[in-house]
């Protein structure tokens, strides 16, 4: 028996813990060659793993079964809005996907970030008929899962349910399409957590690795490659996401899959009665631009003294969408060269030659618009340069030289081995169908694909590796140390070096874009604040000691700790583990940590974390809040059947929201966007539960921080507050070493 699930449970990702396992494997020394020597070895394809199994064990595998699709009803209210029906009684439950026409694609270049705002508003902004608040306990407790997310030319939401549920469901879905208000705390909110992530975006050297390729290879402009930027993300407002939502937010523009245990007839009239209702109106789909393919080489460079390896992404731009005839012949093409263990460029690249980690090819097009042929690997920085030259002799070879027929039989196979886990469940095959119907393919297209693979032949391998491949105007992209290369990327003889420049530069304006009113009205509350408070004028340091209660899947951990605050900018905070005692350090920018057996920099999320800890400290907000802060009212809000002034503060780095209780005008929590090593990037809420008065100065000595989602994450609770303390400096010292 399902019964609905009234607990939230934070799931740990193990994602980077499973590609550390995948690049140690990965990593196994192989032989060393020099890039000359790349074209003088001959290259024998294997056999595969089924051929080799029926010879040593004289067996016969059967053929494997036919793939049966689930029974699919098209279905399409007066309105426009299109759907795709599917039965399925295994469970008893409901999936429902809605994709709608738009997306980033016709964001204003000046409003890079808008749809992903919207997109996240929708689930977190309130409706008409329902608070954030309120939305988020409706769901929680109907155990309905729900998110949207934006795309380049839709917006998507999913929603997941009991069967019993659906006319809930439903009408939550009608509401949030149809009367989303996007609040003001929430697109604040949202605003925080897209500018946490503009400041973090180069900390990983893969991600900077697709997000600079794909900007060579589109133009930075491009809306296939650009990304959104400090003052982009201010010049988003309340108004421009309604206006963005009147214009493309209508039925015609509305497909939607549901998938689960119903009967057809009866969904039908359900959704007739919810969403039928809903009046089209004329409008005319704005055209996307024509976007000219051009092939033009270049070099470009990434310094990253930091990074421990290279990375290496080259390639170019393509002529087909998925509908081009040579679109199938392509894929095929893409498993001989980079088809995993088996391809080309893995078994001569990494197995022969040793030259780089893992190296793949990647044929990736759009439904609608032609995309990128790319190669791409990691290296250990002295053979930079020589895998740069082996990748890009391997396509040389392949247009010069035949396949033989058992490696095509192989990249086929490799191929259609994949093809189960496009099929491992009926929503993911109806939504994929759902896809098709939303770009006018058949909706069979997957199948069409299957097919015309064995079609393929080393004739038309061979014609499309020089029809459609342009080693002479591949874009080069390194991404690494190039102090420790063997040799300067200039040497490859294939153009002027560019150098890209990725640092983040500060926002040039206020990125909240508030109105002079809202500043006057915000420092005005907040001064009434700091009356209640008392004068902080005299304090320039402050000891808290007390016991910290982390809460974990796992149970709580209970330590006791003591920080050290210097004000502005100075903090120590020591912790007594069972392990032993931690002392991190954070001084005007540099950091320190000690632990039993060593010391090291603080992690970067660490760091944020102790200068947020500066920040948002109460005393150091009075003292210093002109100097550090933007400040303004964003609204007025009841909470906890309380009534709240909200106040955003912004400096260079981030921004948090502190609510004042209206009756009191003391903090009631603060709510920031930050990064923690476990959880990653996450909204975090600190609630301030009880206040006592220290030397005359009301202070809180218990703070409660909650995830967005209400789970208590931590307790911190000072049995000592002291002010003004003898604090000698070495306290704060950081080797320069």
């Amino acid at each position: 028996m399902i019964t609905k699930n009234k607990t939230k449970v934070i799931q740990h990702s193990h994602s980077l813990l499973l590609a550390l396992a995948v690049l140690a494997l990965l990593f196994i020394p192989g032989r060393i060659f020099t890039a000359d020597t790349v074209s003088d070895l001959s290259y024998t394809p294997s056999l595969s793993d089924r051929d080799d199994a029926e010879a040593r064990f004289d067996i016969e595998f059967p053929e494997l079964a036919p793939i049966r699709l689930p029974e699919v009803t098209e279905y399409k209210l007066k309105n426009g809005i299109s759907f795709l029906l599917s039965e399925n009684h295994d469970f008893p439950t409901i999936s429902l996907a809605v994709l709608v026409k738009g997306g980033s694609y016709f964001e204003e270049p000046d409003q890079i970030g808008k749809v992903e705002i919207l997109s996240d508003l929708l689930r977190t902004g309130g409706t008409a008929n329902y608070s954030s608040d309120e939305l988020n306990r409706l769901l929680d407790d109907m155990a309905i899962s729900m998110t949207a997310s934006g795309r380049i030319h839709s917006i998507r939401i999913n929603m997941s349910f009991l069967a019993e549920d659906i006319d809930t469901a439903l009408s939550i879905l009608n509401d949030v399409l149809r009367n989303p208000t996007f609040n003001e705390e929430s697109l604040q909110r949202a605003k925080m957590s897209m500018n946490t992530q503009i400041a973090r975006r180069n900390d990983d050297i893969s991600s900077i690795t697709g997000r600079e390729f794909m900007k060579l290879l589109f133009g930075e402009d491009n809306p296939y490659a650009r990304t959104y930027k400090y003052e982009t993300i201010a010049n988003i407002d309340q108004a421009d996401l309604i206006t963005y939502h009147e214009t493309f937010f209508r039925p015609q523009n509305i497909s939607i899959s549901i998938v689960g245990d119903f009967k057809v007839k009866e969904m039908q009239k359900k959704l007739n009665n919810t969403l039928g209702n809903w009046k089209k109106e004329s409008f005319t789909f704005p055209e996307p631009e024509i976007f000219q393919v051009n092939h033009q080489s270049s070099v470009n460079l990434i310094q990253r003294e930091d990074a421990q390896q290279s990375w290496i992404a080259i390639g170019h731009l393509t002529e087909m969408t998925q509908r081009h005839p040579d679109y199938v012949p392509m894929l095929v093409l893409n498993s001989v060269l980079g088809g995993g263990f088996s391809g080309r460029i893995y078994q001569r690249i990494r197995n022969q030659l040793g030259l780089a980690y893992a190296p793949q090819a990647y044929y990736s097009v759009y439904y609608d618009f032609p995309g990128v042929f790319y190669l791409m690997s990691q290296t250990v920085a002295d053979r930079t340069i020589a895998a740069i030259e082996a990748l890009i002799d391997e396509i040389t070879i392949l247009q010069e030289e035949y396949i033989t027929e058992d490696e095509l039989r192989l990249a086929k196979e490799s191929f259609l081995n994949s093809f189960v886990f496009n099929y491992d469940s009926p929503e993911a095959i109806v939504n994929r169908q759902l896809n098709y119907k939303f770009w006018d393919y058949p909706i069979d297209f997957l199948e069409q694909v299957r097919d015309k693979v064995n079609q393929v032949t080393v004739a038309d391998i061979h014609r499309l590796s020089n029809d459609y491949l342009y080693p002479e105007h591949f874009v080069v992209l390194a991404v690494g140390n190039d102090k420790e290369f063997e040799k300067p990327l200039s040497e490859l003889n294939l153009g002027e070096v560019n150098i890209i420049d990725i640092s983040i530069p500060r926002p040039q304006q206020d990125i909240t874009k508030p109105s002079p009113q809202r500043v006057q009205l915000g420092e005005a509350l907040f001064d009434e604040y700091l009356k209640k408070m008392g004068d902080v004028s005299d304090i320039s340091n402050i000891k808290l000691s007390g016991v910290s209660t982390e809460y974990r899947e796992e149970g709580s951990s209970t330590v006791e700790t003591t920080a050290y605050i210097a004000y502005p900018d100075k903090i120590t905070q020591m912790i007594k583990t069972p392990r032993g005692p931690l002392t991190m350090t954070y001084n005007q920018g540099a950091t320190k940590l000690v632990f039993p057996g060593g010391e090291m920099a603080l992690p970067p999320e660490l760091a944020d974390e102790l200068r947020n800890h500066i920040n948002s400290n109460p005393v150091n907000l009075a003292k210093n809040y002109r100097e550090m802060f933007d400040v303004y009212f964003v609204e007025e809000k009841r909470l906890a059947d309380k009534d709240f002034y909200i106040l955003s503060f912004n400096d260079e780095y981030n921004q948090f929201l502190l609510f004042l209780d209206k009756e009191t005008m003391l903090p009631y929590q603060t709510v920031q966007e930050t990064i923690r090593p476990d959880k990653g990037l996450m909204t975090i809420y600190r609630i301030y539960e009880e206040y006592e008065t220290v030397d005359g100065i009301i202070y809180p000595v218990k703070i409660v921080t909650k995830d967005e989602t209400g789970i208590i994450l931590s307790e911190d609770v000072f049995n000592e507050v002291k002010f003004n303390i003898e604090l000698p400096e070495e306290i704060f010292t950081i080797s320069k070493e």
